[in-house]
């Protein structure tokens, strides 16, 4: 079995759960901003649709 298969096979339901739950994706992007240094920059790297 290939080391994606999962983020292949799940990929909707992935997606799905940001459209569902964006208090709590925004709470968590609040988190990582909070514990980052303010001239921090970052990279994502997530399975899924692009999100900003």
């Amino acid at each position: 079995m290939p080391k994606t298969n999962a983020f292949d096979r799940y990929t909707d339901e992935y997606d799905d759960w940001f459209a569902k739950n964006p208090e709590k994706y925004e709470a968590e992007l609040e988190l990582i901003r909070e514990l980052l240094p303010p001239q921090a920059a970052a990279l994502g790297c997530f399975p899924g649709r692009p999100r900003t």
